[in-house]
């Protein structure tokens, strides 16, 4: 198996997992990871990049021990980490109402992407003359796919 990009599930940055590591997650039968390795431990958040140990945080770079933006010694962090009730589905729908609305009080990029030439779209990573497209990388001279990878000059469409 060749080495991977993937695009970080939680800052939308693209990251590398080589082909011994797949090797590895084979023999542990565990699926590769979707974050990458400067995102550990962050949940409930929105655009953080190098977070560790945040919940419920909303356009942080490198922070670590923050809920709701707001910053905490590791000790207090892991105290009020405890008083939080994750089993309970009222809990996760008012978490996810309260990022929401602390969403809205900070500005949005208005596209994520890097290392990209005459791009249309969102989630475009590596790429070179790409229109409308979302979730691409590694692609030159595509239009209109929902999700497509490492393609080079063709046109690929989906209707």
């Amino acid at each position: 198996m060749n080495s991977e990009q993937r695009i970080c599930q939680n800052c939308k940055q693209s990251f590398i997992i080589e082909s011994e590591d797949f090797m590895f997650y084979e023999k542990m039968k565990v699926p590769p990871p979707t974050w990458c390795p400067e995102c550990t431990n962050v949940s409930f958040s929105l655009n953080l990049q190098n977070c560790m140990d945040c919940f419920g945080c909303v356009n942080l770079k490198n922070k670590q021990h923050c809920i709701f933006n707001e910053q905490y010694t590791k000790e207090e962090y892991e105290q009020k980490m405890k008083e939080f009730d994750f089993g309970s589905y009222s809990f996760v729908q008012e978490m996810k109402k309260k990022v929401s609305e602390l969403s809205l009080k900070y500005p949005r990029r208005y596209v994520e992407g890097l290392n990209n030439e005459q791009v249309v779209g969102d989630y475009i990573f590596n790429s070179k003359n790409v229109a409308q497209c979302t979730e691409v990388t590694d692609c030159e001279n595509c239009k209109p796919p929902i999700e497509i990878s490492k393609v080079l000059p063709m046109y690929a469409s989906c209707t």
